[in-house]
């Protein structure tokens, strides 16, 4: 695929009002972006897909796993190439909310060698936040829930990296953060073992 100039691409966002339409927006105000004559498509992440492929749209803006079926249509593609985003490390710094990965060279498709370098990526993370009167109780099963959920080890993660308190914007919860630091209070893992 032919490489053109930022100006000229048409690059699919997500349908209209999604996550990733906001965050694309949010990086172009960074940039001071906002008059730059990109063409958006806002399409679904399967018909982005289906229109690269096909050659459609010069790119796409995807946030999803990378088990997800999307991302193992794109990394079996030898059309399309992940691009590497050398300023990550300043889009950290504005936005901290976000994470700077690197995907090592072939770790998507060993045998097509995708990527065919060491490529840095922004990663989103997704924020679980409950009013500040919600019960403690309720606070304490939600920070167990996500732990259950996203503490597993994954392509980027290893084991009980998340959840984590990493938006320095948000006030952290002394219940989420006592459970992440400690675990079950001591008398439920008690009870636990004698309910077992």
């Amino acid at each position: 695929m032919e490489i053109k100039s930022f100006t000229q691409l048409n690059v699919a966002t997500g349908e209209a009002g999604t996550g990733t339409q906001a965050q694309l927006a949010k990086f172009m105000s960074l940039d001071d972006a906002g008059s730059i004559n990109v063409n958006i498509e806002a399409l679904t992440d399967d018909q982005a897909v289906k229109a690269l492929l096909a050659n459609e749209i010069d790119g796409m803006v995807l946030i999803d796993g990378v088990e997800s079926r999307n991302m193992q249509m794109i990394t079996q593609s030898d059309q399309i190439e992940i691009l590497n985003f050398p300023r990550a490390q300043a889009y950290r710094r504005r936005l901290p909310y976000l994470k700077v990965l690197t995907i090592p060279i072939g770790a998507l498709n060993l045998s097509k060698n995708i990527p065919s370098q060491d490529t840095q990526i922004l990663s989103m993370t997704t924020g679980l936040i409950a009013r500040a009167d919600t019960n403690p109780a309720i606070q304490y099963l939600l920070a167990r829930a996500s732990t259950a959920i996203a503490g597993k080890a994954s392509f980027f993660a290893d084991s009980r990296e998340f959840p984590q308190f990493n938006d320095p914007l948000i006030p952290h919860s002394e219940i989420a953060r006592e459970y992440y630091l400690k675990g079950s209070p001591y008398l439920q893992r008690f009870f636990s073992v004698l309910v077992s």
